[in-house]
């Protein structure tokens, strides 16, 4: 196959390649967020999956690739995968952040990124910082070009980013009140 950026040839396997027209260089240079993302869905439901999962079409909520006897466990799946991505593009290592979902198969699947570790129960999670909340429908993923993808991808990180600053800006605050000694309704 020839990558459609650079000309480059690269060898497409069916089995373990995960762009049918963009060598992996290129991929991850272009659309580092969707490359990440993909890497994360192939790691746990394979190569297929990590292919069709954005840029095809999907009968369901899923690629057939990603189904299987729990379709709820492999909605939560994807979205922590990209919950992880995008709070780790924003600068939350990955213990500092926990992915909390929601999924439906039917309707919007919700979810959150907050500023707590990942040992954290999920009402101890729920009652932290929340960085991200959204909600999407599943079947909304597939079918968009990787621009549109990374685009999506970017905006969540950069939500993640601004919840942080706010975040900081009021820890400032409240530190500056205390070391006051006002009442901040005085």
């Amino acid at each position: 196959m020839k990558c459609r950026y650079c000309g480059g040839v690269f060898h497409f396997d069916e089995g373990s390649t995960i762009y049918k027209d963009i060598c992996g260089k290129c991929a991850e240079e272009k659309y580092p967020l969707t490359f990440a993302v993909r890497k994360m869905v192939q790691e746990y439901h394979g190569v297929n999956a990590a292919r069709d999962i954005f840029t095809e079409k999907h009968d369901g909520c899923l690629p057939d690739s990603m189904l299987g006897d729990d379709i709820a466990i492999n909605i939560i799946s994807l979205f922590k995968c990209i919950g992880h991505v995008v709070a780790e593009a924003a600068g939350l290592r990955e213990d500092e952040h926990t992915v909390i979902v929601e999924p439906s198969y039917e309707d919007s699947t919700w979810w959150l990124v907050t500023k707590e570790p990942p040992e954290a129960t999920v009402p101890q999670a729920a009652q932290s910082q929340i960085v991200l909340f959204d909600y999407v429908k599943a079947w909304n993923l597939g079918e968009h070009t990787e621009e549109e993808v990374e685009e999506r991808l970017r905006g969540w990180r950069d939500e993640i980013v601004q919840s942080l600053r706010n975040v900081k800006l009021i820890e400032s605050a409240m530190q500056a009140v205390k070391d006051a000694k006002v009442s901040p309704l005085s």
